[in-house]
């Protein structure tokens, strides 16, 4: 699953794109460059933080998941819900009906992704009454936040939790408990583009225990649509999983410890600058969203305001009777699980020395041509010439991929240095 074309689920529809740079400006990886009038996608640079598509006027970004019809391929399906799905307005129709529109579709079961936070918290509180020196841990909810430090800030990958984050760690508990079902699927409702590459391109896992992945505005049309409806079994999580759909959910059970909680990928960004260059006070755990307000602000839900889709979610929460699952004993089961079950299997690695070249020799003739390049440029990041920033033209020069005549200062000094050549040559 993990090759250059599952780094990120992200696509530009060209026959959309005017190249109007909205995309190239907001992106916080400097992940988009624009060529030939059209937006195109640096592989490795890009976290699926999905700002492109929030920015785009002309529906030219968007994000490839799986078709629905792909669980005919299982005989037993089972759905895990992202906890901000409590966040969804589905107009006037009952909680209990949307269940049974999903069951329709085909599923047999439904299980909150709450379930699996619940059990991603207890046992991050223990990890960290063990692991007192590692500090601070950064949460492994958000997948965009692992891909930005994969991508801008590697030093700080050590600092990573080695839990699994809760999707996973609830696909793994599922199929522990459903392993008598032969050709069993798991699947899972995205919030964000983050989440879909998440199951395609794992970090810290060999595989992912998820099987497909889809679109939550899909599925919500489907079921606005779908008057069909069918039974099958629910598994909800309590107060403390559902809050984890939103900001703070994750700081406010691990109150007894020190906890950041930030949001929006470029304020995580700030942040995280500060981090590597040790000016944030000492502190715990990170509990760090890339999207503003956590999950509920994921671009693939169809959400229209994300202070209400917070505020449904917290009502949601309200009308849980207990802290914990009600259907799934989760502080006698976490003690339990397997290791597989609860921890990364395999090394978060960084991406950035892929960057300028694959040798370490080669690489730093690149950063010398390219601070020469940037020496020349005007150093004013107007995207004139594709690149988000001048700096990233210059490397973008530096590896051939792009000419120094495409900057149009550069250009203009050119054709005029070029014309009092000529003129000089005729007097």
């Amino acid at each position: 699953m993990n090759n250059i074309s599952n780094l990120h689920s992200i696509k530009i529809k060209s026959e959309n794109c005017v190249g109007c740079t909205n995309c190239l400006r907001v992106c916080p990886t400097e992940a988009i460059r624009i060529k030939n009038g059209t937006a195109i996608i640096k592989d490795l640079k890009c976290i699926d933080c999905g700002e492109c598509i929030k920015h785009c006027p002309h529906l030219a970004s968007w994000a490839q998941s799986d078709d629905l019809r792909i669980i005919s391929n299982y005989d037993y399906r089972i759905l895990i819900l992202p906890s901000s799905f409590n966040g969804i307005d589905f107009l006037d129709i009952e909680p209990e009906t949307i269940f049974k529109r999903i069951f329709a579709l085909g599923f047999n079961e439904i299980w909150e992704e709450g379930i699996g936070a619940e059990l991603y918290l207890l046992q991050t509180e223990k990890w960290l009454e063990m692991n007192a020196k590692k500090r601070p841990l950064i949460s492994t909810s958000c997948p965009s936040v692992i891909r930005l430090l994969q991508v801008s800030f590697p030093t700080l990958i050590p600092n990573i939790s080695p839990i699994n984050a809760p999707k996973d760690l609830l696909a793994f508990f599922i199929r522990e408990q459903r392993r008598d079902i032969k050709n069993l699927g798991v699947f899972y409702l995205a919030p964000c583009p983050a989440r879909v590459t998440s199951v395609r391109n794992t970090q810290g896992l060999k595989k992912s225990p998820i099987d497909g992945v889809f679109d939550s505005k899909d599925l919500y049309r489907r079921i606005i649509k779908n008057n069909i409806i069918s039974e099958g079994k629910i598994f909800k999580a309590g107060r403390i999983g559902l809050s984890t759909g939103t900001i703070g959910g994750e700081g406010a059970f691990l109150k007894e410890k020190r906890v950041i909680k930030i949001d929006g990928i470029r304020e995580v960004k700030n942040f995280i600058e500060k981090l590597e260059e040790e000016k944030v006070p000492p502190f715990d755990f990170l509990e760090a969203w890339a999207c503003p307000t956590g999950c509920t602000g994921g671009i693939l839900l169809p959400v229209n305001n994300i202070s209400i889709a917070s505020y449904e979610l917290e009502m949601s929460e309200k009308q849980r009777t207990n802290d914990f699952s009600s259907d799934i004993d989760t502080p006698k089961l976490y003690e339990s699980l397997s290791k597989k079950t609860v921890f990364l299997d395999s090394k978060i690695k960084p991406r950035p020395q892929y960057f300028l070249a694959e040798d370490v020799t080669t690489a730093a003739k690149i950063m010398e041509k390219t601070k020469l390049i940037y020496s020349r440029l005007p150093k004013i990041d107007c995207g004139s010439c594709g690149a988000p920033s001048c700096y990233a033209f210059a490397e973008d020069v530096a590896k051939k991929e792009a000419k120094l005549i495409e900057c149009i200062f550069l250009g203009k000094k050119s054709t005029k240095k070029n014309k009092q050549e000529k003129k000089s040559a005729m007097e």
